[in-house]
């Protein structure tokens, strides 16, 4: 199984189980999967507060980045994890601030 990750400005298609990305707080994004075989599909997420996930159908569900951290998106089947996406979500105002000290070029 695979999954589309879609963003929108970015495609990122035929994602494996275990991908990990890394996403601005604030933004939305879809996960499509593709290639899933029978069963229930259950979708779930570990560290909630991060993420609000939204199932659009079966095999769709649409992601919002809410707080920081890393969270795990899971496709389960008949209980079983079969594809996973990892989402790391930062904020961008701290990660352009963290105190670091540019320096001039020097010319000779």
């Amino acid at each position: 199984m695979t999954a589309d990750i879609l963003f929108p400005n970015v495609e990122f298609f035929g994602s494996p189980s275990g991908q990990r990305i890394r996403v601005a707080l604030g933004e939305k994004f879809q996960v499509q999967l593709n290639d899933y075989g029978p069963g229930t599909i259950t979708w779930a997420t570990t560290n909630d507060p991060s993420l609000a996930v939204s199932q659009l159908n079966i095999n769709v569900v649409e992601i919002k980045a809410e707080a920081t951290g890393i969270s795990e998106v899971q496709v389960q089947i008949e209980r079983r994890v079969d594809h996973y996406i990892t989402v790391e979500v930062f904020n961008p105002a701290e990660a352009t601030s963290l105190g670091l000290k540019t320096q001039e070029p020097v010319n000779k």
